[in-house]
């Protein structure tokens, strides 16, 4: 008795019964700046200070996106509202370090310099928002209020448009 592809056959099916017990991912993404590009422009992802991830919810689990400016990250879920997005994180304009997108204070300026031309910056702590608003001068936002600014920003520069 050939014995070969019976275990062959159990190494497929442990192998595919052990990927459905995986837990899903969380937390944000490895980003490699300057190999990495936008989910959303495609543009290359080498501003540290201004990068920005979420987590969606795919057929497969969750999926890592990444975005080269906090306003493609906004712009993806506006223009994409089928998108279940299950967690966002965006850089401290300071630190670099990734932060939690909804915890976080932001900057909007006309001053502040971002791959996309957003004006958006993320400070994990509102002291820092309020020093940066002190230097950059501009608007220092929720996460909620964010939204609504760069919907209404995008709409009053290009028009409204439809997702």
């Amino acid at each position: 008795m050939k014995r070969t592809p019976i275990i062959a056959l159990s190494i497929v099916l442990v192998g595919a019964l052990s990927a459905c017990d995986r837990a899903e991912e969380t937390g944000p993404p490895n980003l490699r700046f300057g190999r990495d590009e936008c989910a959303e422009c495609k543009m290359s992802i080498v501003d540290e200070k201004s990068a920005a991830a979420a987590r969606i919810r795919t057929s497969h689990g969750t999926e890592a996106l990444m975005f080269d400016d906090i306003g493609c990250l906004l712009d993806l879920e506006r223009w994409k509202p089928q998108t279940q997005v299950t967690e966002r994180w965006t850089r401290d304009y300071g630190s670099r370090a990734w932060t939690q997108a909804e915890t976080a204070t932001y900057v909007f300026s006309e001053r502040i310099h971002t791959p996309m031309g957003s004006w958006i910056a993320a400070y994990a702590a509102p002291a820092d928002a309020a020093a940066a608003q002190a230097v950059y001068g501009g608007d220092v936002l929720t996460f909620e209020q964010l939204v609504a600014r760069r919907a209404a920003w995008m709409e009053e520069r290009y028009g409204k448009r439809e997702p």
